[in-house]
């Protein structure tokens, strides 16, 4: 029966390390989000799964098991990268704030649209929703809305005697 290659093994065989700090770029299996892949355990003990090179090499480097709820975030921000200098132990909230998504796009926002600041005393937070709104923005469209519903209001008078007044006389 031919002995079985060790993890560690079959993991360096997928990554080729350099002296700079540029990227190590897996070259093994990738799953659909673009992160390198590698089966750990046996097939025939069904503890055979699949789990991120990142994490596995992040593990290696660092001898630490990572515990449940703490991901592994790519300051470099390649996916298939495996240089444990360009991994960081982070929790879900701060690797979702980091990245590219709209809501941390709009997390890191400092300022509105149209460049007022969104700090504590300019910004209106929603009790229902998570997002935030510039209160110097919505004075100005509710002023706004308002001249052009009592416009609309005035007119609509007008409309509504013309039309009386229209059928009065026919």
């Amino acid at each position: 029966m031919p002995s079985r290659e060790s993890p560690m093994i079959r993991f360096w065989r997928y990554v080729h390390p350099t002296l700079d700090d540029s990227c190590w770029l897996w070259q093994g299996a990738l799953g659909s989000q673009g992160y390198g892949q590698i089966g750990v355990g046996l097939r025939r003990l069904r503890t055979r799964r699949n789990v991120s090179a990142h994490r596995v090499a992040y593990e290696i480097a660092y001898g630490t098991v990572l515990p449940f709820g703490i991901e592994i975030d790519h300051l470099c921000r390649v996916r298939r990268c495996v240089n444990p200098r360009h991994l960081e132990a982070v929790t879900h909230i701060e690797n979702t704030m980091r990245g590219m998504s709209p809501m941390a796009k709009q997390a890191r926002q400092t300022e509105c649209k149209y460049g007022h600041a969104l700090d504590t005393a300019n910004t209106w937070r929603s009790p229902t929703a998570s997002d935030r709104k510039c209160r110097k923005c919505g004075t100005k469209w509710r002023v706004m809305l308002t001249r052009v519903q009592r416009k609309e209001r005035r007119l609509g008078d007008v409309r509504l005697l013309t039309v009386q007044v229209g059928e009065g006389s026919g």
